[in-house]
């Protein structure tokens, strides 16, 4: 792929790299593209999903972050990039992630839950205490925050 192609020519060369398996040559094109086009969203999703499977997971949250700056009220790319490094034991970042996008008078007791447990995964008690018992108090007996607080509490 030559960095002159046009769109759908980095595309079409994109998919062929990836049906013969070359992550890095379909990596490399949209990062070509996407020198010149880094207001393409969908192209930084993409490339999120491709630096996922090749481990370079820095790389991916820069592009998930990237497709969220094009787009802030779809959340699903950070969402995304905080559970990759939640996956790869990265607590510390994966809060910052979720903290970041969370509302501080967020009513999403799901959103509340998971900032619990990735806050105890990250040796945040407190921080995992506040988020599990705000989520009780929105809804009164939530299995994850009842467990998140029965773990602080065993400590």
């Amino acid at each position: 792929m030559n960095s002159g192609q046009n769109f759908p020519e980095i595309r079409r060369a994109m998919t062929e790299s990836l049906a013969n398996g070359d992550l890095e040559e379909a990596l490399e094109g949209l990062h070509r593209h996407l020198g010149s086009h880094p207001q393409d969203r969908a192209s930084h999703l993409q490339a999120f999903a491709l630096c996922e499977r090749l481990y370079r997971f820095d790389a991916a949250v820069a592009h998930a972050r990237q497709a969220w700056t094009l787009l802030p009220g779809d959340l699903e790319p950070m969402r995304g990039a905080a559970m990759l490094l939640f996956l790869n034991a990265r607590y510390d970042a994966s809060l910052a992630i979720l903290r970041e996008i969370t509302p501080e008078d967020t009513t999403d007791v799901e959103a509340l839950v998971l900032l619990a447990d990735v806050a105890q995964r990250a040796g945040q008690p407190e921080a995992a205490g506040h988020y599990a018992a705000e989520a009780l108090r929105r809804v009164p007996g939530h299995p994850r925050a009842v467990r998140i607080l029965a773990h602080l509490e065993r400590r």
